[in-house]
């Protein structure tokens, strides 16, 4: 299964907040199908994984910038850190995940995302919708 937002909080709460409503919904697919074995994720520009169910998620970092690694903080920043991608490859009973990095990028730069990460506060503590979008819709 391929979705752009993944069902689970992660620690980094600006983009946390920026996520999936009611996620729960689709963590509780996910743990009643146990033929799902992989649930590939988009959104956070960092490489992630956890388990729901007996599905491996993952999240895919960034081909552009990554996010800082910064667990519980207000604070929302790109690093320079070279983009990078992710390839499954399915060996007929399982999936394989590997992470590739993309040597000599022509341009890595660090963005300052305080001003969009203090928008995204902003909405949700107005209980206003960002780009959260509910599950089917």
């Amino acid at each position: 299964v391929f979705t752009h937002f993944p069902p689970f909080d992660t620690g980094l709460r600006f983009m946390d907040r920026a996520g999936l409503i009611e996620a729960g919904r689709l963590r509780a697919v996910i743990e009643n199908h146990p033929q799902v074995k992989l649930l590939s994720c988009g959104h956070l520009h960092r490489p992630i994984q956890t388990i729901i169910g007996t599905a491996l998620v993952t999240t895919c970092p960034s081909t552009g910038n990554q996010l800082n690694l910064a667990l519980h903080s207000e604070r929302a920043d790109a690093v320079n850190e070279p983009p990078a991608y992710q390839l499954h490859w399915w060996d007929g009973g399982r999936f394989v995940t590997h992470t590739g990095v993309v040597r000599n990028p022509d341009s890595i730069r660090t963005v300052d995302l305080s001003d969009y990460a203090t928008e995204v506060r902003r909405r949700h503590e107005a209980g206003e919708a960002h780009t959260k979008a509910p599950l089917g819709n």
